[in-house]
């Protein structure tokens, strides 16, 4: 049972493998590029405005005083005998918790991770890697049940040999969920080394996550015609092109209704107002 849990959870914000859009192109000589929302955005306004805040904006962010949502302000949870301790420091972010030896470390939080209904924070391992805390923050509100810490297995301890614990290859962001949460990921493992040197054009889900590199498509008079966008490399996604990354319960927390999803606004994911 618990390793459906834990396929559960490192399944947040990861599906079966995306289409690789920044290959060549059918018709093209060059391989697209990516070109990012600052050159979509001022022809797709409404758009851009729709998706600015949204859920694919805030998949992950760097952690700064805006981003992060926990509370830092010198708190202690426990989990199973461990207790972990969370603060912050001249602006940025730290938890003191067991470490890949089992002993306490304080490491600094790089990145958020989502943003509802729960926020995960990645740290920064030796050799490139990122891992995402188990220990997590309910965003939601406190009379829902939220506004506090909780550890993703909260009935049984995971100590430092566990495979599901934090440090371990199994919570590690880098091949479990980054290309679902950035734009034009690359993973760029090294098997010599052993190491990652992960890269992203955009850091969250931006324009081309989903349309594909608009270098090909981004002229005016190629948007002007859908289908010389199209033959230009340009993406219309689709049922299964969203679900490869939003796979549905349990790690949506319900099924995930792409007519829904696409009648309520494709752009904005996000609460109304």
């Amino acid at each position: 049972m618990r390793y459906l849990t834990l396929l559960a959870v490192l399944l947040s914000g990861c599906g079966t493998p995306r289409p690789d859009a920044s290959g060549p192109v059918a018709g093209l000589e060059t391989a697209a590029q990516y070109v990012g929302r600052e050159t979509c955005g001022p022809c797709h306004v409404e758009q851009l405005r729709a998706w600015e805040g949204s859920d694919h904006d805030l998949a992950m962010q760097p952690a700064t005083e805006d981003t992060v949502l926990g509370d830092f302000e010198d708190v202690t949870y426990t989990h199973h005998g461990v207790t972990s301790s969370f603060y912050e420091r001249d602006g940025k972010f730290f938890v003191r918790t067991d470490g890949p030896g089992g002993e306490l470390r304080d490491y600094e939080v790089a990145y958020t991770f989502g943003v509802r209904p729960l926020q995960q924070y990645l740290i920064e391992l030796p050799g490139g890697r990122l891992q995402a805390l188990g220990l997590c923050w309910d965003t939601r509100p406190a009379e829902q049940g939220g506004q506090r810490w909780f550890h993703l297995y909260p009935d049984e301890p995971i100590p430092h040999d566990d495979p599901l614990h934090w440090t371990g290859r199994n919570q590690n962001w880098n091949y479990m969920c980054a290309e679902c949460h950035s734009t034009n990921l690359r993973k760029n493992y090294d098997l010599a080394q052993d190491r990652f040197d992960t890269t992203w054009s955009e850091i969250d889900v931006s324009c081309e996550a989903c349309h594909g590199p608009g270098s090909g498509y981004k002229a005016m008079d190629v948007m002007k015609s859908r289908e010389a966008s199209v033959a230009a490399g340009l993406i219309i996604p689709d049922e299964a092109l969203c679900k490869s990354c939003h796979v549905g319960a349990p790690h949506d927390q319900k099924p995930f209704d792409y007519a829904a999803a696409t009648a309520a606004g494709v752009h904005q994911h996000k609460p109304k107002p």
